[in-house]
């Protein structure tokens, strides 16, 4: 796993790994944390509640995006986007297509 900062967490994996994935997923009913490894073997390992040090976040530029949408200021000052839609946009706002 590596950040922006080229900070880079390894793991030793008994295993030859043909997949990996990080996110939440539900383990016990609730949402955790996890990284999904599948080897080669036609295995599945689920980690969760692996804690790692925190990892300082870079702020996001709205400039670029408020050139190509010039209203979208607004929608954001008046909470049209869910914080998870304003995430998406920063992060794929060349891919995205916003309302406008």
């Amino acid at each position: 796993i590596v950040d922006s900062d080229r900070n880079v967490v390894t793991y030793r994996f008994d295993e030859n790994v043909a997949a990996f994935t990080a996110g939440q997923y539900c383990v016990d009913f609730r949402d955790v944390s996890c990284l999904v490894y599948a080897t080669f073997s036609n295995r599945v390992y689920i980690y969760y509640d692996v804690a790692l040090p925190s990892i300082k976040a870079a702020a996001f530029d709205l400039k670029p995006l408020l050139v190509n949408y010039p209203d979208l200021e607004d929608k954001v000052r008046k909470g049209v986007f869910t914080e998870q839609q304003l995430v998406e946009l920063c992060i794929y706002a060349n891919r995205l297509a916003v309302e406008t």
